[in-house]
């Protein structure tokens, strides 16, 4: 029963890689999309919160910036290394970061993408 959920968890799963959606644009689909920029913020030294949003020219507000999936759930990220992972898993290449932090120990975190050919 076990391999059976697996297995069709893995059939659902499928036709979600490689696609980033953002403010209901897929970014990999657009040929006019070739950079874009991540923000994402931790509040404090030590949180586990963060905020993901990314930019790629569009002209929105930044509510609206959020990663989401197919059904426009946004999607989660735990840490830095799990938005360079998904980014890079879907044909976006990391060339560029840097860290700010304001005065309320709020870092921001900025990386740079290019899109792979």
């Amino acid at each position: 029963m076990k391999n059976l959920i697996l297995i069709v968890f893995l059939l659902f799963s499928i036709p979600s890689f490689s696609q980033i959606i953002v403010s209901g644009v897929d970014i990999n689909k657009s040929d006019n999309i070739k950079v874009c920029t991540i923000e994402m913020i931790a509040y404090g030294y030590t949180s586990d919160k963060f905020d993901v949003f990314l930019d790629y020219g569009q002209k929105t507000k930044k509510s609206t910036t959020q990663i989401t999936d197919l059904a426009g759930k946004t999607l989660t990220f735990n840490s830095s290394a799990a938005v360079l992972n998904h980014m890079e898993n879907n044909g976006w290449q990391h060339y560029d970061s840097q860290i700010l932090m304001d005065r309320e120990n709020v870092k921001h975190h900025y990386y740079y993408f290019r899109k792979t050919k």
